[in-house]
């Protein structure tokens, strides 16, 4: 399915989209905030590894960040 570009669209659905878009971009971040914050606090317990990976993946979640599904 291929969905239309952004400027495609009527002035309202286009505010719409980048509300959404805004919203799923800050859900994002406060993700990736837990996920760096757990890791830290996994590396002061001594799970070393786990608090590696958490924090990685915070990385990759939040903003600037990697895309795993493009």
């Amino acid at each position: 399915m291929v969905t239309p570009q952004l400027g495609a669209l009527c002035p309202t659905c286009r505010k719409i989209a980048t509300d959404q878009l805004d919203e799923a971009l800050e859900l994002f971040w406060i993700l990736a905030v837990v996920l760096v914050v757990a890791g830290i606090f996994r590396i002061v317990k001594g799970d070393t590894l786990l608090g590696i990976v958490f924090i990685v993946v915070g990385l990759l979640v939040g903003p600037g960040g990697t895309s795993v599904f493009s």
